[in-house]
């Protein structure tokens, strides 16, 4: 997810110049269009190669991947739009009319959707790569290590999903703005650690995978 920036650097909301704020959206819907173009491109050869009836289960994923993608660039973009309560003091929510403290909130309920979305998409794309690797070691003795790795995959996915869900309790305090609700409840360090730290045990995982084959059956697609 991108932050572009945190508003309690500044005066105000309206502090932001118009030219960082259109450099923002830009880079977020650059990024948007090129990794849905990415996606598409894959789904596009791999129906023109083997036709959608014969799609395997990594070529389905890719779709729930694409939707997660669109989500998680919707809920962020609203999220920069409205704010979070992480994004403005104290002092600065109390000057704020009903309304705009009321876009706030909106702003940090989505913010916790988009990490949501952000981790569905993430662990889709694990998914993917490891019905792809499954594929790839079909009939083959590493085909038992796939399924390892997809066991510790689901695992992992649950320890975020619990992380983003429990790290603050009550749930509500991640959209409360006032009272201030805690760095707890709007730092969100410990989810970015949480994600970052099993991506990069999966990665490891991913590129020590043993290379030496017992049978010489050919992988079947």
């Amino acid at each position: 997810m991108i932050r572009c920036f945190d508003r309690k650097s500044g005066a105000s909301s309206l502090a932001v110049s118009q030219s960082h704020h259109t450099h923002c959206r830009n880079l977020a819907l650059t990024l948007h269009i090129t990794g849905s173009a990415v996606l598409l491109t894959r789904l596009a050869v791999r129906a023109r190669t083997v036709g959608v009836r014969q799609f395997c289960g990594d070529d389905y994923i890719t779709l729930i991947v694409l939707l997660c993608y669109i989500g998680d660039a919707v809920t962020v973009d609203l999220t920069y739009r409205f704010g979070t309560n992480i994004d403005f003091t104290q002092a600065q929510l109390t000057s704020m009319t009903d309304a705009e403290r009321h876009e706030v909130i909106i702003g940090s309920k989505l913010e916790l959707l988009a990490w949501y979305s952000y981790t569905a998409l993430i662990w889709a794309l694990k998914a993917c790569m490891l019905f792809f690797f499954g594929r790839l070691t079909a009939g083959l003795s590493m085909q038992t290590y796939v399924r390892y790795l997809t066991a510790a995959m689901f695992l992992s996915y649950a320890a975020v999903f619990l992380t983003i869900t429990c790290g603050c309790v009550p749930i509500q305090k991640n959209w409360q703005i006032m009272p201030d609700p805690g760095l707890h409840c709007t730092v969100s360090a410990t989810h970015v650690f949480k994600i970052y730290r099993t991506t990069l045990i999966r990665f490891r995982r991913y590129s020590s995978s043993p290379r030496s084959y017992t049978s010489p059956q050919p992988p079947t697609f």
